[in-house]
């Protein structure tokens, strides 16, 4: 008995080992350092054969990040704006030296179909833009990036997002077609960047790559529509998927097998959207919640695939915060967490299992609407 109960204690100690380090790590983080994250070794870029053109191989070992992006809601895709944001991006990767693995997501919100051509309707201003002009304003941005960098080994992943809500008029364009089209996107603009080159002569795809990413979210649609997308974009793919929505799911157990969730959603949906759908889907959860609950959410969907879908563990990628969002609009009464409170409340939860930590680094960004 008493061996059991030392053996149960040792748990307890390796967390609050592990906290101290975290209050030391966040203590020392400038929070005003909103442009850049960090972490080592950076992406292979190798050109894949085209059902895996790119495979991010995290490192085996944990490393705290120390600074962390700004991702955006984006309400333009001018491409002046979107050149300067990368020229901008890539000319402090540049000045400051250090090569760095960094993320960031561009959401161009709502998807639609418009005159028989496919786009999104941009978050609050609720104007159109087709897939094509997407893809035009992002491959600016990744080639001017690339362009402001000069012999800097940094590597940037651009996760280029839309969501799984109906519109502003309650319009459901959340379809499989709708999923092929944005993979369909996402191949071509990543393609233009293994094809082109860079002021040094090697090409784009050497430093920035482009995946697909959507916010989906129980309180958006319906579990049909979102999974159809899903599947639709998997269909398609090329390049990698994320799911940077969230999981309204029980965080307090004890509960066991697919538990029901908010919306009629259940863990299982949510375990699909952001795992089961393929073999190149990752996760960069929301993790808003300043009291730690988002992480715990995440936690039990991840164990709910380890235990009941052979080991499938999510592959959490890093995570998401809206902490700049808030600052702009207000009203975010216990979700404006901080980057690195939310990067550290995902952890943590997930290195309580041996089974479900992480197998490498996680990214952290924060998203605030631009301009």
């Amino acid at each position: 008995m008493s061996e059991q109960r030392n053996r149960s204690l040792l748990p307890s100690f390796a967390l609050i080992f592990t906290f101290f380090l975290a209050v030391i790590f966040i203590s020392n983080v400038d929070q005003h350092q909103l442009n850049i994250a960090s972490a080592y070794p950076p992406p292979q870029t190798t050109r894949r054969p085209r059902s895996y053109n790119h495979i991010i191989n995290l490192p085996m070992l944990m490393k705290f990040p120390v600074y962390f992006t700004n991702s955006y809601y984006m309400q333009t895709t001018n491409i002046p704006m979107h050149q300067t944001k990368g020229s901008s991006l890539g000319t402090i990767l540049n000045t400051g030296g250090i090569p760095r693995n960094i993320v960031i997501i561009l959401d161009y919100g709502d998807p639609v179909i418009k005159n028989g051509s496919y786009g999104t309707d941009l978050l609050l201003n609720n104007v159109f833009a087709s897939t094509a002009s997407i893809k035009s304003a992002v491959i600016n941005f990744a080639t001017s990036f690339y362009n402001s960098l000069g012999t800097n080994q940094s590597h940037l992943n651009i996760l280029v997002a839309t969501n799984n809500s109906r519109t502003k008029d309650g319009i459901n364009f959340v379809n499989y077609n709708h999923g092929v089209a944005w993979a369909q996107m996402i191949n071509e603009a990543s393609d233009y960047l293994w094809a082109h080159r860079g002021s040094d002569g090697n090409p784009f795809a050497t430093k920035v790559i482009v995946s697909g990413a959507s916010d989906m979210e129980a309180a958006y649609n319906d579990t049909y529509s979102t999974t159809a997308w899903v599947n639709g974009y998997v269909s398609s793919q090329y390049y990698p998927l994320y799911n940077i929505g969230n999981a309204p799911c029980p965080w307090v157990p004890p509960f066991s097998g697919n538990v029901s969730c908010e919306h009629g959603w259940d863990q299982n949906i949510v375990w699909y959207v952001s795992k089961g759908a393929g073999t190149n889907i990752f996760a960069i959860p929301e993790i808003y919640n300043t009291l730690g609950v988002n992480a715990w959410q995440w936690f039990y969907v991840s164990q709910y695939g380890y235990i009941y879908k052979n080991g499938r563990k999510i592959d959490f990628s890093g995570s998401l915060t809206e902490y700049g969002a808030c600052l702009q609009r207000g009203n975010c009464n216990g979700i404006d967490n901080k980057p690195t409170h939310g990067w550290w409340q995902l952890w943590s939860a997930l290195h309580t299992n041996n089974a479900l930590e992480t197998n490498g680094y996680l990214w952290l960004t924060d998203i605030s609407y631009y301009p």
